[in-house]
């Protein structure tokens, strides 16, 4: 992982745009837009959909590299932007609840104790 912390506000913008998976989130807003388009809705409503389905997945997607930070870090995965440390990771309650929920096979601060 690159131990390069992005300072200036376009590079953090930048790793904030790709922590939140922006191809994936456009090619299914255009989907379901176009979807909905066929299905003959009126053009508020298909604008509406793709609008509405592009914002959760934007959120979806930064949510999940925040709660695989640790899975990412340890992986060394490639364009992670929050598990390489270019973007901050918050801390309290939302960085918490993502370490207290997180459910990967090999996280060993979750595992079950053996006896």
């Amino acid at each position: 992982m690159s131990d390069a912390v992005s300072t200036t506000r376009p590079g953090r913008v930048r790793d904030l745009v790709r922590s939140a998976h922006p191809k994936q989130a456009v090619f299914l807003a255009a989907v379901l837009g176009v979807l909905a388009a066929i299905d003959g809705r009126p053009e508020r409503e298909y604008l509406m959909t793709g609008a509405a389905v592009l914002a959760v997945q934007l959120s979806l997607g930064l949510s999940n590299d925040l709660c695989d930070q640790r899975h990412d870090y340890r992986a060394q995965t490639a364009g992670k932007p929050i598990a390489s440390g270019a973007l901050p990771a918050p801390r309290g309650r939302a960085g918490e609840r993502c370490s207290r929920e997180q459910s990967c096979p090999d996280d060993t601060l979750h595992a079950p104790q053996l006896a």
